[in-house]
């Protein structure tokens, strides 16, 4: 979700524009997983189907393929699971429904509600609906309903592994689509804030052809570390493209459609296990990052998630 505007006292911001010509795609746990060797970045086929592993940590999907192979990363990997959302409800052994802090996120001006989730076509859609009337909520006036799934206690991911997301961003100013992901002790440990974020996919609305991926690491309760790359693409908001982070004890590095983008070496020595965010927010007056709403935002827009994957580098 991003250390922008007035959220954190201190904020250490290094840019790194990354110009590449990104194709369009058409895509912790146990021992148990078969290991694959990633050859030229290719697109796994979504058709296929494969058995659960019992016993990982990371929930297995009942479809999708046998044994997929990561978009981008090299290496030897071993698939864990995620989800395909290919079921005809939400996998509640995966996701949660709604903030892990319980309630609203008192920044933006979007509503979360679990009754704006979907599932279709084996892709989750996480909509943006203007409100016939709005709402207040930590006194802001929430205009737009969205929805947050998030697997804290049910999907554990961390160093070491690969995660990987499909996804294809909502259009339009002050729409926010976000996968990301928190350190498991967030909000409970002793600061009441996240010593880690990482960003594997930002994207702004009004910004169709940008996303952001970046690295937020705290060193004390003062201080927030942000580094981040506005990685150039084709428009992330008219088809589908492969994000991922490759997590290493001592960096992180981002892709888009098979392709490095950004690497952060501030994230070293922030290997507390963590929990996968999915949603939308929606930037308000006063937000220089999101910005708010317009006459030019549609009623309604959608961020899609095809799948979610995790891999374990061996």
């Amino acid at each position: 979700m991003g250390a922008h505007g007035s959220r954190w006292r201190t904020s250490v911001v290094a840019l790194a524009a990354v110009a590449l010509v990104l194709a369009a795609c058409s895509g912790s746990g146990d021992d148990r997983g078969e290991t694959t060797t990633a050859p030229t970045p290719t697109t796994a086929n979504p058709s296929s189907t494969s058995a659960p592993r019992p016993g990982s940590t990371v929930p297995t999907s009942t479809d999708g393929p046998v044994d997929p192979t990561p978009v981008g990363a090299p290496g030897t990997f071993t698939f864990l699971g995620g989800d395909e959302f290919d079921r005809p409800t939400l996998d509640t052994t995966t996701w949660n429904v709604g903030p892990p802090w319980g309630g609203q996120f008192c920044q933006g001006a979007e509503f979360f509600t679990p009754d704006a989730l979907g599932l279709e076509g084996g892709v989750l859609h996480i909509p943006f609906r203007r409100r016939a009337a709005a709402i207040d909520s930590c006194g802001i006036s929430r205009t737009y309903d969205t929805a947050m799934v998030q697997s804290k206690g049910k999907l554990t991911v961390g160093s070491g592994q690969y995660l990987e997301f499909r996804v294809q961003a909502a259009r339009g100013p002050g729409l926010w689509s976000i996968a990301w992901v928190l350190p498991l002790t967030w909000p409970d440990d002793a600061c009441r804030v996240q010593q880690y974020e990482l960003d594997i996919f930002e994207h702004l609305g009004r910004d169709p052809g940008h996303v952001n991926q970046s690295a937020h690491t705290r060193g004390t309760c003062d201080e927030l570390v942000k580094d981040e790359g506005l990685v150039p693409g084709t428009d992330f908001t008219s088809s589908f493209h492969v994000v991922g982070v490759d997590w290493y004890p001592d960096h992180v590095q981002y892709y888009v459609d098979g392709q490095p983008t950004f690497r952060s070496s501030a994230f070293a020595g922030h290997d507390e296990p963590g929990f996968v965010l999915l949603n939308g927010f929606l930037g308000r007056a006063g937000d220089d990052w999101a910005e708010a709403a317009t006459s030019a935002t549609p009623t309604e827009a959608e961020f899609l998630v095809d799948y979610v994957r995790v891999w374990r580098r061996a």
